[in-house]
């Protein structure tokens, strides 16, 4: 599901990010695809892998978490707040 979310969000909102947002974000995708062909093509993926993506997960979330506050510090958004209910919507989507 974290896979088929972040091809939502390349498709759709990736354009909106900040040059300066780029790189993480694609690392963090690029990462994600890696574990995501790894799985299908039935390697055993270990412990430590599990482990990895566990502190990956931890990292990327403090990532948006801090990234979304500078966002809603933004004077032009000063205005707009965040639509939360639509964004648990959102995810509701691709939790199955």
């Amino acid at each position: 599901m974290l896979r088929d979310f972040i091809i939502y969000f390349q498709s759709l909102s990736f354009t909106l990010l900040r040059y300066s947002d780029l790189e993480p974000f694609e690392d963090f995708a690029r990462y994600i695809f890696d574990l995501y062909e790894n799985y299908v093509e039935e390697k055993k993926v270990e412990e430590i892998r599990i482990n990895e993506l566990k502190e990956r997960l931890h990292s990327f979330r403090i990532y948006v978490e801090t990234t979304l506050s500078h966002v809603n510090n933004r004077a032009e958004l000063r205005e707009i707040p965040f639509h939360t209910e639509g964004a648990k919507e959102l995810l509701e989507q691709f939790i199955i």
